[in-house]
């Protein structure tokens, strides 16, 4: 069995002015605020506000009119800045998970204007040396595009799936197993080849973040990119969603190699079904969320050499359940948990080599990842965040059972590097 576990602690000094570091999973907004003369505003009160954060967020700008709010999650924010003596100003703005948004307020004096209430979005100013890019659910949703982890990364520039490996990425031209990915802040690559495993529900992933150059240390283990997903978390009110997915070999269109051995692709309608339901069980307190995928598909397999046809079952039941709390106003505490068990007929990791059916395995891969994570804002200059994290996989059924010598396999490399007879 592999088993990783993770644990971080990040303790950042903020001070107006400088710069700082944020978590993978949360965003932040900071800006000045100054006066129709160009001249800084101290006091206001800064009040940000989103369906994705429990209760509102405030801040007040310091002597040099400068804010900064802090650990938020990824989301649509409306932010309100207020004075005595000054009309309010109301902003919406975008927070793209792992980024930081500057914002350049001005106000004017009362009796100017009542309220200035910007209602269309304003585009996010983010101001890092961080280059990639940003995707949410619903614009995956538009595409004809994969909804997979390295799917959703191919679309980010610098990045292609020209690696040595099946299901692997290349990103900024670095070796295709240098890669880190994560979701939700743990760490799914494939332990042999430094492909994400499918440690995720399609439907539930709220945004995913491609970075391809200028990455922060924070991240640590590659020298390609990092690929860093979030899923949903639920919110005040009930929500959910169902998906059903269906697939059949036939729909693709015989190989030239097929089509000279005679290999007909199975005829077999396959559904995999997908659902997603959050809500508050209390309000700005305590929210959940679960998922759920289950898949029994029937894929083709063609062998090399002998162009022999065989059918794969794909059995794939996947879970999840994660809760997000606030116990005090500015800190909130998150946990959850996400199993992955999978059984496949007439699969082995040999794939490319086999040239008959005795070679082939029925093999089982039980995976599973829970996770813990604290957000706190001390003070206007002071943010904690930690988190822990646990992954277990496992192979189960590879190899050969038989312990009799005309069991054995024949791997011939000199000829086709082929293997037969046995696994």
């Amino acid at each position: 069995m592999r088993r990783i576990a993770a644990i971080a602690a990040v303790l950042f000094v903020v001070f107006s002015g400088s710069g700082f570091g944020q978590g993978v999973q949360t965003g932040a907004i900071r800006g000045v605020v100054k006066d129709a003369q160009g001249l800084v505003v101290p006091g206001v009160t800064v009040t940000a506000t989103s369906p994705a954060l429990q209760g509102p967020r405030v801040a007040v700008t310091d002597t040099e009119g400068a804010f900064s709010v802090a650990a938020l999650p990824a989301g649509d924010y409306t932010v309100t800045y207020e004075l005595s003596g000054f009309t309010t100003v109301t902003r919406k703005i975008v927070v793209p998970v792992g980024s930081t948004v500057n914002e350049t307020i001005a106000l004017t004096a009362a009796g100017i204007a009542e309220s200035i209430n910007v209602v269309g979005q304003t585009p996010a100013v983010i101001t890092s040396p961080v280059v990639g890019a940003n995707f949410k659910h619903e614009e995956i949703e538009s595409l004809a595009t994969p909804r997979t982890i390295q799917g959703i990364a191919q679309l980010a520039p610098a990045v292609n799936e020209n690696g040595p490996n099946a299901q692997t990425v290349v990103i900024n031209g670095a070796f295709s197993f240098d890669n880190v990915f994560m979701v939700n802040g743990v760490d799914i690559n494939d332990n042999l080849f430094a492909q994400p495993q499918n440690l995720f529900i399609e439907d539930a992933i709220e945004e995913t973040q491609v970075l391809t150059s200028g990455i922060s240390a924070e991240y640590g283990r590659f020298s390609g990119g990092v690929v860093n997903a979030v899923t949903k978390s639920g919110g005040n009110t009930f929500s959910g969603s169902g998906r059903v997915n269906l697939l059949n070999p036939s729909w693709t269109t015989e190989t030239p190699f097929e089509v000279s051995r005679g290999t007909e692709h199975l005829d077999v309608l396959s559904r995999s079904y997908e659902g997603t339901f959050g809500g508050p069980i209390a309000k700005d307190r305590l929210w959940f969320f679960t998922s759920g995928r289950y898949a029994n598909t029937s894929n083709q397999v063609t062998l090399q050499l002998t162009g022999i046809g065989l059918t794969s079952v794909d059995t794939n039941k996947r879970g999840e359940l994660k809760f997000t709390g606030t116990v005090a106003p500015n800190h909130t505490i998150q946990g959850g948990y996400l199993t992955d068990p999978r059984t496949r007929t007439n699969n082995s990791g040999l794939q490319t080599f086999i040239i008959e059916p005795h070679a082939e395995v029925d093999r089982s891969n039980p995976n599973s990842y829970y996770f813990t994570n604290y957000h706190g804002v001390v003070r206007s200059n002071l943010l904690v965040e930690a988190q822990y994290s646990e992954r277990r996989f496992q192979f189960e059924g590879d190899g050969g059972t038989s312990t009799s010598i005309v069991d054995s396999p024949f791997l011939s490399v000199t000829q086709c590097s082929c293997l037969y007879n046995a696994p």
